[in-house]
């Protein structure tokens, strides 16, 4: 993997971690739900390639602070100050599942910063998800941690020596003073802002690809279906993937994200 230089990026006392890549139009990289921007490790190398990859540790995750804020606005402040911090007028933003929802989010409050959106097994696109979320932010024993992160791949025996290493990762996380209340308290907050993202997504006018595991146990791929007629918007699924498709089909996320952003970045 690409060497990641650190940027740290204070707002309102609370410092988001995030990391930099490669050179070109930049693309902003949003995990998902307890997550931080290692989820896409199998995606940097390809990406930077091409790119000025910014990914984060959204706050609350990650080397982040461990602060649950109070709504999509203020997650989507905190990701445009580090796009101030690095000049930017506007990013290439990518999210994958919550930080689907959290880039719907940014998408809709501020929409000239978003160039393009990209969205992989989003939560906000239909109204409810399965427990996936309720139990990733429950499980505090080394089971419990292990049956969660088995739930996002079609075919989890292929990755057990990677989910050895998530489940050591998120056991040192969540042993940290009040990570499982903000994990709690965000996994409440939730349904709202999802509920507000659904009704508003034909406010986006901005090129939107929409990607999914074909059998993600997470979050439906049926709820692609709230955008496939949008003109701004294209939909794709990765056949035999679950929830995590950027890890369980990587060379295919990588080839149909570049696409994509190729065409919207004149390459």
């Amino acid at each position: 993997m690409a060497d990641l230089v650190d940027i740290p990026v204070t707002h309102n006392g609370v410092t988001m971690h995030a990391v930099a890549v490669g050179a070109g139009p930049p693309v902003l990289l949003v995990h998902g739900f307890a997550q931080s921007h290692l989820t896409w490790r199998a995606n940097f190398d390809a990406l930077a390639a091409h790119y000025r990859v910014l990914a984060v540790d959204l706050p609350g995750f990650g080397a982040s602070t461990k602060v649950a804020l109070d709504g999509l606005e203020a997650f989507g402040d905190t990701l445009l100050r580090l796009l101030d911090r690095e000049h930017l007028d506007s990013a290439h933003v990518v999210g994958h599942s919550y930080g689907g929802l959290v880039a719907l989010g940014l998408a809709l409050h501020r929409p000239a910063r978003v160039r393009s959106l990209t969205v992989l097994g989003p939560a906000g696109l239909g109204p409810t998800v399965t427990d996936f979320r309720e139990q990733i932010a429950l499980a505090c024993t080394p089971a419990e941690i292990k049956a969660a992160i088995r739930r996002a791949f079609r075919d989890p025996d292929r990755f057990n020596a990677a989910i050895d290493g998530f489940v050591q990762g998120q056991l040192a996380y969540r042993a940290q003073p009040g990570v499982m209340e903000l994990l709690a308290e965000l996994s409440r907050c939730s349904d709202a802002w999802m509920a507000n993202v659904e009704a508003r997504v034909e406010e986006l006018k901005m090129p939107m690809l929409v990607l999914w595991g074909a059998e993600d146990g997470a979050t439906p791929a049926s709820q692609a279906e709230r955008v496939r007629g949008l003109p701004n918007a294209e939909v794709h699924l990765f056949p035999g993937a679950g929830h995590a498709a950027q890890v369980e089909a990587a060379e295919a996320f990588n080839a149909k994200l570049l696409s994509f952003l190729d065409a919207q970045s004149g390459n």
